[in-house]
């Protein structure tokens, strides 16, 4: 039985929520109906928009978390609905006090209170009727959910303006609450709230600045490794809000300390937010301080940490930068070395090109043949911009004989490498100088036991064609003849990727080398192939091929196979092919054309020829008339016995 609370409040039982929360004593719910204090609902759409309002305030405290769900996260059309008083008075304490929820219903609620909620509660003036339901999130068990409602503190903090008289009255108590709890959940989600609070301070509250800063300093030394992990991850983003007198004084010593920590994930948080405070770092000896610490990182006893630092080191530049690099190409662990030859472009356009060629080259020389094919993968990539930095003689000489040895790797992945980034050799000396030994390697990749070896190798070709010519791609040829063969793999998606493969090269090339080296093969293939399979894959060829070469060559090589023998195919799926493919080919012949051999083809496998007993078939040749020459056929039924459905009407395969 429900009582009404004089404000118009309904509570079951005495308790929000009955079952669901017995025991626990809860704020008062809006009673859905009572809408008499604000604007009538009937106003906004009559009784169903009350009728609406109700049910989701009664789904605030459902047994079903579905329900309770929804409800919340449609939290600003109720609070709408009962008005900016009645939410800061009796919605925001229900909520408060529904802390105990499902962890999903919290998160749900946490993204709702962030600052476009702040319209609902009054604005700006009554921000603070938002904290303590989000202090509350903040400290739950759940991470999610904690850094959903980080995220909403931040939003309202940003909403004030630099010295507001709100970041000194709610905002600093409320991070140094969470900074002094006793649960270490409270101090992780206070780390994330410093930067823009400190920043919203003004000038004149030094000392509550000081506060701020030595609270941070305290979490950065908190017993548990989770605070020390969680301040290390926000310290760039607390030096950003940072005076440049406590960034060299107080955050780099702080720096120093993390870097020291014994636990391995906060000195990758360290790592990880290096570039940030050496952005900041003005002075000479604060710069110097800051690399003795990334040294120490580098020679760091987790390859973990060391792996971040070759991966970051690029960006924190250092002034001894390539000895500290090729320490790291040296490495005991596999993963640091990969991700070190991933960075050999990088460095020596920040260390020149004498250098380069006299340090760097020799320790890219000793990967070239590491045992780690994942080593000889990234130096594969990563090797070749080095041509335009160190110029034709030092490339002929030092890094073509690197090249060709990986071109001969046992792996064809680190084969792939080298030809996927082969432009910036090709730009300096030439691909001619490669063709011998580039060949075969790509040759074995053609023929490699692993499709998607193969794959990657078709979508270099065009690359291949723009730096070889035309002559290594006729049929004859090597490459030509792979082109071909990759239209009876027998794996589908490299037969897609070669048809798109020469579709490119036609227009690389022109129409006369398609007439000459790949409509001839493509014919071949249609003519003396047995699978209907390789027949559809030679149609798909014969459709794209259209599209790229001139009216002449369509009409006289591939309107013939398409029309007199692909419409006439003892199998279906071949037919069905053949009158798409009609549409793509269409556009590119004369009117003429379409109208005395197109339109005939088509109207014979359409409902208006009656010949053809497949539905499907049916289907697409009258979609086809009706695409091509705007005309609806037939009646939809098809001439199959059995009564079957029309073509006209069945989904497209």
């Amino acid at each position: 039985m429900s009582t009404a609370s004089p404000s118009g409040l309904s509570r079951e039982d005495g308790e929000l929520g009955g079952s669901r929360r017995s025991g626990a004593t809860t704020a008062a719910v809006p009673d859905a109906m009572d809408t008499s204090q604000d604007e009538p609902l009937g106003g906004r759409g009559g009784g169903s928009d009350a009728a609406s309002i109700a049910t989701l305030i009664d789904a605030l405290r459902a047994e079903d978390v579905a329900q309770r769900l929804n409800a919340v996260q449609r939290l600003p059309l109720i609070a709408q609905a009962i008005g900016e008083e009645r939410t800061r008075t009796e919605l925001l304490p229900f909520v408060t006090e529904s802390i105990d929820d499902e962890d999903e219903v919290l998160l749900a609620l946490a993204g709702q209170l962030d600052a476009a909620f702040l319209p609902y509660v009054g604005g700006h003036a009554h921000m603070t009727v938002l904290l303590e339901p989000l202090e509350h999130l903040a400290q739950v068990e759940e991470t999610v959910v904690r850094e959903r409602a980080v995220e909403s503190l931040v939003s309202l903090v940003r909403a004030c303006s630099v010295g507001d008289a709100l970041i000194a009255s709610s905002f600093y108590p409320l991070v140094k609450r969470l900074a002094e709890g006793d649960w270490f959940t409270s101090r992780i989600s206070a780390t994330g709230l410093f930067a823009a609070t400190y920043q919203r301070l003004p000038a004149a509250q030094a000392d509550v600045k000081a506060e701020l800063s030595a609270l941070f300093v305290t979490l950065a030394k908190d017993d548990t490794p989770m605070v020390r992990r969680a301040a290390a991850s926000h310290l760039g983003e607390f030096a950003q809000a940072l005076e440049p007198s406590n960034v060299s004084g107080m955050l780099l010593r702080l720096f120093a300390e993390l870097a020291d920590d014994d636990q391995d994930s906060v000195r990758l948080l360290v790592v990880e937010n290096g570039p940030s405070v050496a952005g900041l770092m003005a002075a000479p000896a604060d710069k110097e301080a800051l690399f003795n610490v990334l040294r120490k990182l580098a020679a760091d006893k987790s390859w973990r940490v060391r792996y971040l630092v070759s991966d970051r080191l690029v960006s924190m530049a250092p002034p001894d930068m390539l000895p500290l690099f090729t320490c790291l190409l040296r490495d005991g662990e596999a993963e640091v070395r990969t991700a070190a030859a991933f960075q050999i472009a990088e460095v020596a356009r920040r260390v020149g090109a004498e250098r380069t060629t006299r340090e760097l080259l020799p320790e890219v020389r000793e990967l070239v043949h590491d045992a780690n094919q994942h080593v000889r993968t990234a130096v594969a990539s990563s090797m070749m911009p080095l041509a335009p930095i160190i110029g034709r003689a030092e490339t002929t000489s030092s890094l073509l004989p690197m090249v060709l040895t990986l071109l001969k790797d046992d792996a064809p992945d680190v084969r792939l490498a080298v030809i996927s980034h082969l432009d910036p050799v090709a730009e300096v000396i030439g691909l001619e100088r490669l063709a011998k030994d580039l060949l075969p390697a790509i040759v074995e990749l053609a023929e490699d036991r692993n499709w998607r070896v193969r794959l990657a190798t078709i979508e270099h070709m065009v690359l291949l064609a723009k730096q070889l010519g035309r002559p290594y791609f006729d049929v004859d040829k090597q490459l030509g003849t792979l082109c071909i063969a990759w239209l009876s793999d027998s794996v589908y998606a490299v037969r897609e990727a070669a048809i798109a493969n020469l579709r490119q090269l036609v227009q690389l090339f022109g129409s006369r080398w398609a007439a000459d080296q790949a409509i001839p093969p493509v014919l071949d293939m249609y003519g003396q192939s047995s699978s209907y399979l390789y027949r559809m894959t030679a149609l798909h060829a014969v459709g794209a091929l259209a599209t790229v070469t001139d009216a002449s060559t369509v009409e006289s090589l591939l309107l013939p196979v398409l029309l007199d023998r692909a419409c006439r195919d003892p199998v279906a799926n071949v037919r069905l092919v053949a009158a798409k493919m009609c549409v793509q080919v269409a556009p590119r012949v004369s009117s003429k054309a379409r109208e005395q051999r197109l339109r005939p083809a088509l109207v014979s496998l359409s409902s208006a020829g009656g010949d053809e007993h497949d539905v499907d078939v049916v289907h697409h040749a009258d979609q086809a008339l009706a695409s091509i020459f705007g005309e609806r056929v037939g009646s939809g039924t098809a001439n199959a016995s059995g009564g079957e459905t029309a073509a006209a009407s069945r989904t497209s395969s």
